[in-house]
């Protein structure tokens, strides 16, 4: 217990600075005209180490030796460079030109689409972001015995790289650690001024049997929940760190399908089903079975220390603070999918995914439609939904991320069917 304990709550952003050939360079990326921050950049030195700008532009960099080149660039801006031939006695405060102006409309758009793993040899089996940097696992050669893991930028830089055997996929996990998953074992993934270091190692099965019941993480916090689907009724309830024992936050219950479970069991009549089931039979396995049978859902996620439960029966989003207390519930319909001459009234349930951008402060929903996907903002103090984002119709896409401003996502390469690129797309 005390292993999983320190696995959850222990996160690391270690830099060390009491080397003396060695500074540490803080500042921040503006716009030159507008002086406001840019989310996102990239800056890298001549040795491979490098860093992002984080929320405000800042940015916080390791120098090992000076001078010190600096190449830092940006999606939407032109590249630049900067030389320092001695550690800055106060913050850097470095400027951008957009492109704007310089090539057409076209180019700026095309440009705003990287792939960032253009490799002919180079497969992505997965990817993950913790709080600030790109994890990448793969191999080379179309070869699963040449695995590597890789630290990256956001925009694809290899920072550093080590050979690894066996890996099967990244695991990130409710407080945003990513770990390295093997077959028998779990290991979670660090950096040391640009060095990929793993040196904790889990047991596989017993990782899993901790972390599969949490539901979410806020404010040291874990969410756990409690599905009753015979009774359609869910109980959430949250851990706190050094406290003991669960407490309860909210229930949830869906008492239409509660009252239609129990006019079943005293009688086949009065029931919704009554006159489709006379018509059709309803044989286990079939998507009928399945409405019938369908667990009660309860979706949840965390953003900026606050844990949001959307109750879909209720049509409202209710937030809990980082004390775990109640805050608000405003309305939220956006789950509903009206069905004309529907079963069940009529109205079905969305299946939605919520994705939260850390570094660029947006959170958003996922939603398949048809045959692509589409991306909304989310405004969790009013539970409006906004206009869907633009990004690109690539059917097939999968893993889809938000971070920084931009969307990552996995995509097998037509040309190459065995190879899987990393996609960027700029928001």
């Amino acid at each position: 217990m005390k292993r999983i304990i320190l696995l959850l709550f222990l996160i690391i952003a270690v830099i060390p600075v009491g080397l003396s050939q060695k500074a540490v360079v803080r500042g921040k990326i503006v716009d030159k005209k507008s002086h406001q921050p840019i989310v996102a950049a990239s800056l890298i030195l001549t040795d491979g180490n490098g860093a992002n700008s984080l929320e405000n532009g800042r940015f916080t960099l390791v120098i090992s030796s000076f001078p010190a080149r600096i190449k830092v660039s940006h999606v939407s801006y032109q590249e630049t460079e900067i030389t320092l031939k001695e550690p800055p006695k106060a913050d850097l405060v470095i400027e951008m030109e957009e492109y704007v102006g310089l090539i057409g409309e076209v180019e700026i758009s095309g440009k705003r689409l990287q792939i960032l793993t253009e490799k002919d040899d180079f497969s992505i089996q997965d990817f993950a972001f913790d709080h600030e940097n790109l994890w990448l696992l793969g191999y080379t050669n179309n070869q699963a015995s040449k695995g590597k893991i890789w630290l990256a930028s956001w925009f694809g830089d290899t920072l550093a790289s080590v050979p690894v055997k066996g890996a099967e996929s990244l695991y990130r996990d409710v407080f945003g650690s990513v770990h390295m998953v093997f077959k028998d074992s779990v290991y979670q993934l660090y950096t040391e001024t640009r060095k990929i270091v793993y040196p904790y190692i889990y047991d596989r099965k017993e990782f899993f049997n901790q972390m599969d019941p949490i539901r979410a993480g806020f404010a040291q916090n874990l969410v756990y929940a409690d599905i009753n689907s015979q009774e359609q009724q869910a109980k959430i309830y949250c851990h706190t760190a050094g406290i003991w024992g669960l407490r309860l936050l909210a229930v949830v219950e869906d008492k239409l399908a509660r009252l239609n479970k129990k006019l079943d069991s005293v009688s086949p009549l009065g029931t919704m089903w009554t006159e489709f089931a006379s018509k059709y039979p309803v044989t286990r396995g079939s998507k009928i079975f399945a409405m019938i049978d369908d667990a009660i859902k309860v979706p949840l996620f965390s953003w900026k220390d606050t844990l949001f439960i959307i109750n879909l029966f209720k049509d409202s989003l209710l937030s809990y603070g980082p004390d775990g207390r109640f805050k608000q519930a405003v309305p939220f319909t956006y789950c509903k999918n009206v069905m004309l001459n529907g079963i069940d009234g009529g109205v079905s349930y969305k299946k939605l995914t919520v994705l939260a951008d850390p570094v660029g402060t947006g959170l958003f929903i996922l939603e398949r439609k048809d045959s692509n996907w589409i991306l909304l903002p989310f405004n969790t103090g009013t539970g409006a939904v906004g206009q869907p984002v633009l990004i690109p119709e690539f059917p097939d896409m999968y893993n889809i991320t938000v971070f920084g401003h931009a969307v990552y996502f996995l995509y097998p390469e037509k040309k190459y069917p065995f190879f899987v690129r990393l996609y960027r797309y700029q928001l």
